[in-house]
């Protein structure tokens, strides 16, 4: 049942940077508010509770435990900032403009419809890949 709620909520996540990309805002809010609710009644996220002063060079302390990771901050028009953790396996795509670039345009394409089915590819699969 959790996973099948975080499949959904993944799955909005998806629409919702085409949605914001779209200036739809009030779609945006809502699906916060919904995700949010969801990852708390999931026990995943903890309720809105401790308030964080910026200090005068703009800083934030986020704790000990989130140093040296990579976010994505994402400014959204009410004011309101968006830490999204980057896992290191992805790192390089963010730092990869041009790649990044390229994924976003298959995302966008995808999400259009703009597919074209290139057939079963089980034939290349090397199951005993050795590491």
């Amino acid at each position: 049942m959790e996973r099948d709620n975080q499949a959904q909520i993944e799955a909005k996540f998806e629409c919702l940077a085409y949605d914001t990309e779209a200036n739809d805002i009030s779609a945006f809010e809502e699906l916060q508010t919904e995700v949010l609710e969801r990852f708390i009644e999931m026990g995943r996220v903890k309720p809105p509770g401790k308030i964080k002063r910026v200090d005068v060079r703009g800083r934030i302390n986020i704790g000990k435990a989130r140093a040296n990771k990579h976010y994505a901050l994402t400014h959204i028009d009410d004011g309101t900032l968006l830490l999204s953790l980057i896992p290191d396996r992805e790192l390089w795509l963010w730092k990869n403009k041009e790649a990044l670039a390229s994924v976003r345009q298959g995302l966008e394409e995808s999400a259009r419809g703009e597919t074209v089915d290139l057939g079963d590819f089980t034939q290349y699969a090397d199951d005993d890949i050795d590491d």
